[in-house]
């Protein structure tokens, strides 16, 4: 592998995201798809929510789950529990992201 996408390497625009990515995103940056898919299927980026990745070492926060939500659905608004969360209030955490949609969509 390519020593530009050395051990850790995120796409840059996770910096401002949480430290959550697409692979869409990767491969804008010049991954090809089978160094995403190994990335993946090793497990050193992990599946946050929908279709965004985090390195395995990343904290799931309210805070990486939220903007995981708006890396997949950018029409969507994070509710209930998860936007508790977010605001620091004293909810139970939860794996799952609530996000509400403005139209009828299937879940993932």
């Amino acid at each position: 592998m390519s020593e530009r996408f050395a051990r850790g390497w995120m796409p840059e625009v996770a910096g401002w995201q949480a430290g959550l990515f697409t692979a869409r995103q990767a491969a804008d940056a010049g991954m090809t798809p089978a160094q995403i898919r190994h990335r993946r299927d090793s497990g050193q980026w992990e599946r946050v929510v929908g279709d965004a990745f985090a390195l395995a070492t990343l904290p799931r926060d309210p805070w990486a789950l939220a903007h995981g939500a708006a890396l997949t659905w950018p029409d969507g608004v994070v509710c209930l529990a998860s936007a508790a969360g977010v605001q620091r209030l004293p909810v139970r955490p939860t794996p799952d992201v609530h996000v509400i949609m403005p139209n009828r969509r299937a879940s993932r």
